[in-house]
């Protein structure tokens, strides 16, 4: 488990809830850990080529720190993570 740096993150009101764009690198593994700007995360929403990684992609969070996991090996491609709350 290690902390991991998005490459890119970005904010967008939508309304009342707030969306965030976080892209982390290809080195990201399964119980790696992110850290969100939105201050209260409620979900969020894993994207990954899935030509190549069938296996559902999940993350979690507590507090302001999300934990992505995944039952089999990524690719080298990074993840791209929705994350919504307030």
């Amino acid at each position: 488990m290690a902390l991991v740096t998005p490459t890119t993150q970005k904010i967008t009101a939508l309304g009342p809830i707030k969306m965030e764009v976080i892209q982390l690198p290809s080195s990201t593994d399964t119980a790696d850990t992110f850290t969100t700007f939105i201050q209260n995360p409620l979900f969020a929403v894993v994207s990954l080529d899935a030509a190549t990684h069938t296996a559902p992609i999940s993350a979690s969070f507590s507090g302001k720190t999300g934990t992505v996991t995944s039952s089999s090996a990524f690719t080298d491609k990074g993840l791209s993570i929705l994350v919504f709350g307030f």
